[in-house]
């Protein structure tokens, strides 16, 4: 039996539900032969949140990648993001399997740079024995056999993914009641730390899905009920970004308030600034209710919540917020209506601020310091007019002739459709199927609302599945 630091190899198989039996039938024997574990997406009829974390955790770690097309994936658009995300991460272990004569670019753009193999209707000794040479050709990543820090360090990470879920779910467990009892006029700031600590894709995490949903349904319902909305604060360094830092940091708000929520933003030269404060690096607080914190979230290996239920150490943290909220230096970021169009709007007005902060007053393509010369917000990707308004499709740069020329050559590129590279979400393990269609600068008509990750795949049913809806 082939193992790695997972347990059996195993294949990911992306397919339709029509072509589950067929699979099973035909497919699943030969990997059984060579030793091979296999997972298919579409064995549950409805993806529930839970699910859509473990199979986005599945797609990261599987070893080879198998994609069934047939004529009954031109008419199933939820395989699409699997598709994405494998010609993104594994195309070189990937191999497409056609029944039929069924049209590849009607199933994705992008699907004949994978290997292909055409299979005989009547499935016969040739087609068992391409399929086995395939997937022996496929090259799986490999784990060195003489040390153990590369299992360890899996060990440690899949240790933290599970501290998230438990913490995320402490948090939903304590908070669902509270916020039940609708004669409560609740107030709430959620502070995160982990932007100081340089963790660019913590809160992205897919672990994180479900507590990200379950905030950002109550913060609309705060909303509807003409209540004060959930307003988080992040607090950022003032030092020179890289380029990688500056997208991750600006994708980090733009899922945030691609959810509905308000980021109220602050730069600081004081890392401990929370500490200090709050006595926490994270907390949820609601005005005459309580404070819940988990110390060091993203580094301690416990999941125990601190709840702090007395009214006015909450309210003297409440206050805190309150304060750091309405400062004059501090920046507060929301989506609306025109976010995720083309249509003409104040681009400065709307991120000026933060980005010239963010860019430590340099320009993002001459890297001249802004304040020498007049400057303005720009849309990174506008090709035909189609780039939307939204925080990651904009850039502070200086108003010369340079940087329009070096915009107007990017532009001709046509590369900068994609917010996020490939190399950098896998890096921080942020590359789940919704951020990759997510971090897209030229989406248009997208909702800002908790339903934006079903709105990007209809079959995920994140939302429905937590809040119980059909």
């Amino acid at each position: 039996m082939v193992t790695n630091v997972y347990g059996t190899e195993y294949v990911y198989i992306a397919c339709t539900p029509v072509d589950l039996q067929f699979v099973k039938l035909h497919f699943v024997p030969v990997l059984e032969r060579m030793g091979l574990g296999f997972l298919v997406r579409q064995e549950d009829a409805i993806w529930t949140a839970d699910r859509v974390v473990r199979v986005n955790q599945r797609l990261r770690d599987a070893n080879r990648y198998l994609i069934v097309v047939t004529d009954a994936t031109l008419r199933d658009s939820s395989i699409r993001a699997e598709i994405d995300w494998i010609i993104r991460y594994r195309p070189n272990l990937a191999t497409v399997l056609r029944l039929g004569k069924t049209r590849l670019k009607g199933v994705h753009p992008q699907i004949e740079i994978l290997d292909r193999m055409d299979l005989q209707s009547n499935w016969g000794e040739e087609d068992i024995q391409g399929l086995t040479d395939r997937l022996t050709e496929k090259k799986p990543r490999q784990v060195s056999k003489d040390t153990e820090t590369t299992q360890d360090a899996t060990q440690l990470t899949r240790a933290k993914d599970l501290k998230m879920i438990q913490v995320a779910q402490k948090h939903i467990n304590y908070l669902s009641p509270v916020y039940g009892q609708m004669d409560y006029f609740h107030d709430t700031y959620f502070t995160d730390k982990s932007f100081l600590y340089g963790d660019y894709g913590a809160i992205l995490r897919p672990e994180l899905v479900v507590w990200q949903l379950f905030s950002s349904t109550e913060n609309a319902r705060y909303q509807r009920e003409g209540k004060r909305p959930i307003r988080r604060i992040a607090p950022l360094l003032r030092k020179d970004y890289s380029l990688h830092e500056i997208d991750l940091i600006k994708y980090n708000f733009h899922f945030q308030m691609s959810l509905g929520m308000e980021c109220v933003v602050f730069f600081t030269d004081d890392n401990l600034i929370l500490d200090r404060n709050t006595a926490s690096d994270n907390l949820v607080i609601i005005r005459n209710v309580a404070s819940i914190s988990c110390p060091h979230f993203y580094w301690d290996d416990n999941d125990v919540l601190a709840i702090v239920e007395n009214k006015d150490k909450v309210n003297t943290l409440h206050a805190y917020c309150h304060d750091v909220s309405i400062d004059a230096d501090s920046i507060t970021m929301k989506y609306n209506s025109q976010s995720y169009s083309s249509v003409d709007v104040d681009l400065k007005r709307l991120f000026g601020r933060f980005l010239f902060q963010l860019q430590s007053g340099k320009c993002a393509l001459t890297k001249q310091p802004l304040d020498r010369t007049g400057w303005r917000v720009v849309k990174v990707f506008d090709a035909e007019g189609n780039g939307n308004n939204t925080l990651i499709n904009c850039l502070a740069v200086a108003d010369t002739k340079e940087a329009r020329n070096i915009r107007d050559e990017l532009a001709r590129e046509g590369k900068l459709r994609l917010a996020l590279s490939a190399e950098i979400m896998k890096t921080y393990q942020i590359d789940s199927i919704w951020h990759l269609q997510l971090c897209d600068r030229g989406l248009q008509q997208h909702p800002i609302s908790p339903r934006a990750l079903d709105y990007l795949n209809p079959s995920f049913c994140l939302y429905n599945a937590l809040t119980g809806k059909s």
